[in-house]
């Protein structure tokens, strides 16, 4: 009997070759979901309103925050007496300046604090007579020499910067390129000078020590500590509208942002050291 080849079918294999695979589609490698990141941990140094704060806005953002604090109390400068009858007086920090788009005055709103303006009067009288002397000829005059001596430390202190810039500055480089300097000049004296070149009246005396008072209590600090150049640097950045206070007391501001916070009072930091631990490790240790 006879047989027919299917001429469609594959030849048999010669001999010593080997028969080729079919190509199987393989799948992509897919790497493992990553790991949720650890949170940074952070250590806040001081309890007062830029230590909550800055704690409050880490935490919204995931880290894990402490703060110390070596008082036994939160605000730092802010700190309220009650007198009681629901009577409170602000010991330090006192306003609120500007309340447009101030973030301080939409958290003391959020808490139920009670805000009130101000207004920009001052009310400057007195000690001994109760005289309103807040619009007399003398504290207009004191008040326009006062901020005309100002100008004229910043003017003498730039002098100096500018003198020392040019002589420090290399060949062919301009003094306005270098370092900047006079930080270190005190505004006190410069102010004290320029008064004294003005030859102010001695009715004047009081005005002058009530607005240089004004600018201390302002600042935070003595005229002694602000520098002559750069004292007023941020007032670019002020915040318009009204000034306020808390009839609770600013410090119930810092109590209501420290709320939920790992606040430890009566921890005093006595160095903060960065430590490498290992390759690629950075640590910062508070202790």
């Amino acid at each position: 009997v006879g047989v027919v080849a299917d001429e469609s079918a594959a030849p048999p294999p010669r001999a010593n070759e080997r028969p080729k695979r079919k190509r199987v589609p393989t799948q992509k490698h897919k790497p493992p979901p990553p790991s949720p990141l650890t949170p940074p941990v952070v250590v806040v140094v001081g309890a007062g309103l830029a230590g909550v704060g800055c704690a409050k806005t880490l935490v919204e953002h995931g880290a894990a925050v402490v703060v110390v604090e070596a008082r036994q109390r939160v605000g730092g400068r802010c700190c309220t007496a009650d007198l009681g009858g629901g009577v409170t007086v602000d010991m330090g920090a006192s306003w609120i300046h500007g309340v447009r788009k101030n973030p301080l005055y939409a958290e003391a709103c959020g808490l139920g604090l009670h805000c009130v303006d101000t207004g920009a009067d001052v009310a400057l009288r007195d000690g001994e007579t109760g005289e309103d002397l807040a619009r007399s000829p003398d504290d207009a005059a004191a008040f326009a020499a006062f901020n005309a001596a100002l100008g004229a430390a910043r003017k003498a202190g730039e002098a100096v910067a500018e003198a020392a810039a040019e002589a420090e500055a290399p060949a062919g480089v301009s003094s306005k390129a270098a370092p900047r300097h006079g930080v270190d000049q005190s505004l006190g004296p410069g102010v004290e000078k320029a008064l004294k070149d003005a030859a102010a009246p001695k009715s004047w005396r009081r005005f002058l020590q009530w607005h240089e008072a004004n600018l201390e209590y302002a600042n935070a600090t003595s005229l002694s500590n602000l520098s002559c150049r750069f004292w007023d640097q941020d007032d670019g950045s002020a915040y318009e509208g009204a000034h306020c206070a808390i009839r609770e007391g600013l410090q119930r501001l810092c109590w209501g942002l420290a709320a939920g916070l790992d606040v430890r009072p009566g921890w005093a930091a006595a160095s903060v050291e960065a430590r490498t631990p290992g390759p690629g490790e950075r640590r910062c240790v508070v202790t």
